[in-house]
């Protein structure tokens, strides 16, 4: 990368971000005047996000998701959101009232830690690159193929049966903005950090309104610092943190639209961007829309009022990939059935179903639960996860016994939220009486799990409680923050600094209003322009070093691919295709698969139909290799290996590369 590209990446997600966020602080100043300081910051969040993404939805659906397009039509909207901004409201003390100081210091350093610890993983990521499966799978190749063609509205399948072309990727879009930015994919290395202090502010806003904001604060870091979260989140593509925040922000708002009407509009637009971020939270999604028309009344609203007023700016930030897989394939979900019997919606075949168990399956299976379910839990929460479920589910509890309306209708929301994950398809994935993927499908509890930690401020009965309790839950996170896997082996050094530079810079802001704001928000706009002029030595030795690891076959082609360019590349065996993209993510990688007329995506199953299809498709390249150790070499090694136009250029364990120098022959086949 050039000085020149990376300034000009820079410059342009400064104009892009710029020109949104100065629309959204306009509109936050008339629509929620006088909210307090970390209130209004994550609205003027929720109004950025929510242009972003359907800017991108509207580009992506006409084939024009590219850096002038977005440039141009970012700069318009921002335009005219100044223009149009509504006349200001009657200032309400939204957020307002003045947090004991203790709180404050100690839920910043408790934030600060968490956020340490990620930086950690995001430090011994820069030499590696970005490694965890579904990232390298289906998050960023998503989001890369939507940089290379334009289009969001195309489904990219990542291998045969398999069904994450059909999931919604709000969080993708994120991913794909800092693509366009460099054609690179430096930004999706830290952007969790961002929606982790995000998380952690909607936790202190709706803790503060239960009581504590200190005790909401631990009790969502400890869930967040937990050995699954931390390893799978921080340095990912993963979208699991992006849609707990929204779904937080959802819950604060709906908290507060008692006092102030336009607050429900906002909370509309967060909770579409959780529903349209991942399908774990199409519950919770559907909970909150029961408890806005049940307690429409109690918000100050007709019934039908306050279902538009949720469900109209909902649908437009959350509806673009349902009604994608609608146009495609004729269902918004495909990976459920839709009705009953003759009426039910059309549902694609997907193979890898006679793995999808539920959990409620083994609910009785004590050899399950002793070889697989306790296991899992001690290895994804630590030590303390039985401490950590107890504390959701008497939150929950008692939010439900002594809570105002609102709180019971989210403390009910949180409840459905973990019935459902007993019942949802893959959370005991893994063949008959094997969930060997159930510890890390443990992630679609996060929305239950978040919001009742969110909720346990309602537990202590008195103030004196509050430290106690808030203490108790300090001592949840360092147990868990320490447990295996949670905290890297490296980089711990250089992460604390960063912490404790994090850590001043936020108690400036946080806790010393006035002049004291204004040195924090010069000193992390300082941070920020120090990072940028650092930043291009670091993404220079990041690009260098990332994917030439190479233990495995399939890593070793990885490596391979980062000296190739702008080739179209063809795979078939395994689904661990985004090194494949290259440094400059310029690879078009295609899983070679064969399309059916029920919309499924299967295996080729002739070498006829093989090598019609790599001639049709003009591959330069095939890399074939079976996805795990224990599978059979593809039938395709061998339709491709020793067909005239096929040379191997390189190999290693069971992973194979050919260069496709002309037509492959179907007629030589059986030769």
């Amino acid at each position: 990368m050039t000085a020149v590209s990376y300034f000009i990446g820079v410059a342009w997600l400064l104009a892009v971000a710029g020109a949104l966020g100065a629309a959204a602080v306009r509109w936050r100043t008339r629509l929620c005047p006088g909210w307090g300081w970390i209130p209004a910051r994550i609205v003027e969040v929720i109004l950025v996000s929510a242009a972003a993404v359907v800017i991108a939805e509207v580009l992506g659906a006409v084939g024009l998701f590219s850096r002038v397009a977005v440039l141009l039509v970012a700069l318009v909207v921002g335009a005219a959101g100044l223009a149009l901004a509504p006349r200001p409201r009657a200032p309400q003390a939204i957020g307002t009232e003045r947090a004991p100081t203790w709180e404050i210091v100690f839920s910043v350093a408790v934030g600060a830690a968490v956020l340490t610890q990620w930086t950690a993983r995001v430090l011994t990521a820069l030499p590696a690159g970005i490694t965890d499966v579904d990232s390298q799978s289906y998050h960023l190749p998503h989001a890369a193929r939507w940089l290379q063609e334009g289009w969001l509205t195309r489904l990219h399948f990542i291998a045969a049966d398999e069904a994450t072309a059909y999931h919604p990727s709000n969080g993708e879009v994120f991913h794909g903005y800092g693509m366009l930015a460099w054609h690179r994919d430096p930004l999706s290395l830290v952007l969790n950090l961002g929606w982790l202090v995000l998380v952690l502010a909607a936790a202190w806003c709706i803790g503060r309104r239960l009581g504590s904001g200190a005790v909401a604060v631990a009790a969502v870091a400890a869930l967040f610092a937990s050995p699954l979260i931390a390893s799978t989140q921080a340095a990912s593509g993963m979208t699991d943190t992006v849609g707990v925040f929204f779904l937080l922000a959802a819950c604060y708002l709906l908290l507060v639209s008692t006092e102030q009407r336009g607050a429900l509009v906002l909370a509309g637009l967060a909770g579409g961007l959780a529903l349209g971020s991942k399908l774990t939270f199409v519950v919770p999604f559907v909970g909150l829309t029961v408890v806005v028309v049940v307690l429409a009344r109690r918000l100050g609203r007709p019934y039908f009022g306050a279902a538009c007023a949720w469900l109209v700016p909902a649908f437009l930030t959350g509806s673009f990939w349902y009604l994608r897989n609608v146009a495609r394939v004729g269902t918004p979900i495909p990976t459920l059935r839709i009705g009953v019997d003759g009426a039910s919606l059309p549902k694609p075949p997907i193979a890898l179903e006679k793995y999808a168990y539920t959990v409620a399956h083994y609910a009785f299976d004590g050899r399950v639960w002793t070889d697989w379910f306790v296991p899992g839990l001690h290895r994804s929460f630590g030590p303390v996860w039985p401490l950590l479920g107890a504390l959701t589910i008497a939150a929950i509890a008692v939010a439900l016994v002594r809570g105002p309306a609102v709180v019971r209708g989210l403390a009910l929301v949180a409840l459905g939220s973990g019935v459902a994950y007993v019942f949802t398809q893959t959370t005991a994935f893994g063949p008959a009486g094997r969930p060997v993927l159930f510890a890390a499908n443990l992630r679609y509890l996060l929305p239950a799990l978040a919001l009742g930690m969110a909720l346990l401020p309602v537990v202590a009965p008195n103030p004196r409680v509050v430290p106690v309790l808030a203490a108790a839950m300090a001592g949840v996170l360092v147990v868990t923050g320490l447990a295996p896997q949670a905290w890297p082996a490296d980089q711990r050094g250089l992460a604390v600094l960063l912490g404790a530079v994090a850590c001043a810079i936020a108690l400036t802001i946080v806790a010393a209003p006035g002049r004291g704001r204004r040195v924090g928000v010069a000193a992390s706009i300082g941070v920020v322009v120090a990072v940028v002029v650092a930043g291009l030595p670091i993404i220079r030795g990041y690009l260098h070093d990332r994917y030439t690891v190479a233990v495995t076959g399939q890593e070793a082609v990885g490596a391979w691919a980062r000296g190739i360019h702008n080739a179209s590349i063809g795979i078939a065996g395994f689904f661990i295709q985004y090194p494949l993209y290259g440094q400059d993510l310029s690879n078009r990688v295609q899983y070679i698969g064969h399309f059916g007329s029920d919309h499924s995506f299967t295996d080729v199953r002739t070498c006829g139909q093989w090598r019609k299809a790599v001639n049709g498709a003009g591959y330069r390249f095939v890399v074939i290799s079976p996805s795990f150790v224990t599978d059979p070499e593809p039938a395709a090694l061998q339709w491709t290996r020793g067909a005239p136009g096929a040379t191997e250029v390189f190999a290693k364990d069971r992973a194979y590369v050919f260069r496709i120098d002309g037509r492959l022959d179907p007629g030589t086949c059986g030769s």
